[in-house]
């Protein structure tokens, strides 16, 4: 049984979901390298930890999209703004220390497609590092992905709250109501 709550749930979902189609048809279809920045209260291995588990990272996705690993190669597949097609590609993590491209960083996560050189190439880079006054880890993450800019930026964010609010409470936020507290999978 539906009720309103239902009803005005996948009202919004609809608008939103046209909404973002129409900016992908006005903005283009190509991020440059969309990029979030927020602190994390816990240390850089911590947070490093959390990037490189495949059940903690798709964890943090929701439903946002997913991620599988076979050995070092991860497959993502994440939510296209105004389609039913998710962007999939196939990437390895790449694992260095601090990097002159990103200055200050002790720890930097790249996954991409050794194999795809072209500038088309999706890309997710976490960057890790300490952050000012002792507040834990400084986490910058950046996506370049065959979708608008606003809508890579909004998925940049999105991953980078809910890896924060995974460290920090256990738990990745939802809006999905829960009655009586029973778990639930997001």
């Amino acid at each position: 049984m539906s009720g309103p709550r239902d009803t005005i749930a996948s009202a919004v979902r609809g608008a939103v979901q046209g909404v973002a189609g129409k900016v992908g048809e006005v903005v283009g279809r190509r991020s440059s390298g969309a990029q979030q920045t927020l602190t994390v209260g816990r240390p850089v291995d911590d947070v490093a930890a959390l990037w490189r588990d495949p059940a903690a990272v798709r964890q943090a996705l929701g439903d946002a999209g997913t991620v599988e690993a076979d050995g070092d190669r991860w497959t993502w597949r994440l939510a296209r703004p105004g389609s039913d097609e998710p962007v999939e590609w196939r990437t390895t993590l790449e694992e260095g220390g601090p990097s002159t491209a990103f200055p200050g960083s002790s720890v930097v996560l790249r996954w991409s497609d050794p194999a795809d050189a072209s500038e088309a190439a999706s890309e997710l880079v976490v960057v890790l590092r300490e952050a000012p006054q002792d507040l834990g880890t400084e986490q910058v993450v950046r996506l370049d992905l065959p979708v608008p800019d606003l809508a890579a930026g909004a998925m940049a964010l999105t991953l980078g709250y809910r890896a924060r609010a995974l460290l920090m409470t256990g738990e990745v936020p939802t809006i999905t109501p829960q009655p009586s507290g029973r778990s639930a999978d997001r």
